[in-house]
């Protein structure tokens, strides 16, 4: 059709043409006809070529909509990645202490162990749009106190959620965490990678441990926090529950309420946790950085419940401190200091002896580090508590040493 129109249209251009008298010569009327044929070639050249424009700005245009759509799915895989942290700390270490006891069948014990310390992988997910977030962590920690030695801590952890909750914060004044939570109390951390020295401390060894419940914090003013929680089961409850049978009755829940800030570039947290309806803690940390020397102190002071006489009128609380000095010396290098007193009585809050009436400690450990995230460090400790070790025969001991090493990292 597209054919017959441009053989019409040469038709009347060729009508158009001058016309010869009939003695024109047969030469000019095939010239002519030549000069339509190209014109007619040169016509059908330019129809094909606006065919294939208009072909290739239509494959353009698919092109440039199949990335737009990967663009986008690739900036909403970023956009979820950026809001999801993983952190992972782990460490291992050799320990040795002196007075480490017998088994359970009164056999000597070996005084030292390499054991896996701490083995932790977490997942933090803040979304930057929405009210909810998370944290998780799956692993655990071995790693034992001056009261323990080391052959009565595992050869590594427990593998096990240490810590699970999501935060709802509707406003930037108030969240509300449900799970299994962390606690605000003490210092020291359960995680000993994130802590100054390798083994927990006397004060932080009877510290509360991860429970399941709620937790809400109040920001008042962008000044301090103030927070209450409510746990009706604890992850650990070894350090709480009686084994020896002057114990009637069964343990209750758990709470704690306390109060953060910082006041003249010192932190500060004051808190209350009553611990299974049993006993009840009450304590405060304190944080500072001068120069290149960070400094901390816990104090606790614990107390039975009333109705948990334990002890046959034996004393009922006790009151205890840890100071840590930490000097920064070079980029790599720090040398943490830990001392500890704790007056216990013979309440038996720290250890079952009713003669550790005064308990002291002290820990030293130097460390380097390799980069911001990976570390070497020794330790060396004593620690003083009458009748609260044994030797390789089961023989009473007041004293223990301490020696440790350990290889971490945590990013």
């Amino acid at each position: 059709m597209k054919r017959l129109l441009l053989l019409l249209m040469a038709f009347f251009v060729f009508a158009g043409l001058p016309q010869t008298s009939k003695a024109a010569s047969n030469e000019e009327l095939m010239q002519q006809i030549k000069i339509l044929q190209q014109r007619l070639t040169e016509l059908e050249n330019k129809v094909a070529d606006r065919k294939q424009v208009k072909t290739d700005q239509k494959g353009e245009q698919g092109e440039v909509s199949g990335i737009t759509e990967a663009t986008t799915i690739k900036n909403t895989v970023k956009t979820g990645l950026k809001d999801l942290n993983l952190n992972i700390g782990a460490s291992t270490g050799y320990l040795y202490a002196t007075n480490s006891g017998t088994d359970a069948a009164g056999k000597d014990v070996s005084n030292d162990k390499f054991l896996v310390t701490n083995f932790m992988v977490g997942v933090d997910y803040n979304p930057e749009n929405l009210p909810v977030s998370f944290s998780g962590a799956y692993g655990g920690t071995a790693t034992p106190s001056l009261f323990d030695a080391p052959n009565d801590a595992d050869n590594q952890p427990d593998m096990d959620f240490e810590y699970a909750d999501f935060t709802f914060s509707p406003c930037d004044y108030f969240s509300l965490e449900l799970g299994l939570i962390a606690p605000n109390a003490g210092y020291e951390d359960t995680y000993t990678y994130n802590n100054k020295n390798i083994t927990v401390g006397a004060l932080a060894s009877q510290q509360p441990y991860n429970a399941y419940g709620t937790r809400a914090t109040v920001s008042v003013n962008g000044l301090f926090d103030v927070y209450a929680g409510f746990y009706e089961n604890r992850k650990d409850d070894s350090e709480y529950t009686i084994d020896d049978g002057t114990f009637s009755g069964s343990p209750g829940n758990s709470w704690e309420a306390g109060i953060s800030g910082s006041v003249m570039d010192t932190d500060y947290t004051l808190y209350y946790y009553n611990v299974n309806n049993m006993r009840k803690l009450l304590g405060f940390v304190l944080e500072k950085t001068i120069g290149n020397v960070y400094m901390a102190f816990n104090a606790d002071y614990w107390r039975w419940n009333d109705k948990w006489d334990k002890y046959d009128n034996n004393d009922q609380d006790s009151l205890g401190a840890s100071f840590y000095i930490c000097p920064k010396v070079s980029d790599h290098v720090e040398l943490p200091l830990r001392i500890e007193y704790i007056n216990q009585g013979d309440s038996k809050i720290y250890t079952d002896s009713i003669k550790a009436d005064n308990i002291f400690a002290v820990t030293f450990t130097p460390t380097y580090h390799f980069s911001e995230s990976t570390y070497f460090r020794i330790e060396g400790a004593y620690i003083s508590a009458d009748d609260s070790f044994a030797n390789n025969q089961g023989a009473p001991k007041d004293s223990r040493y301490y020696i440790a090493s350990e290889f971490g990292l945590k990013f």
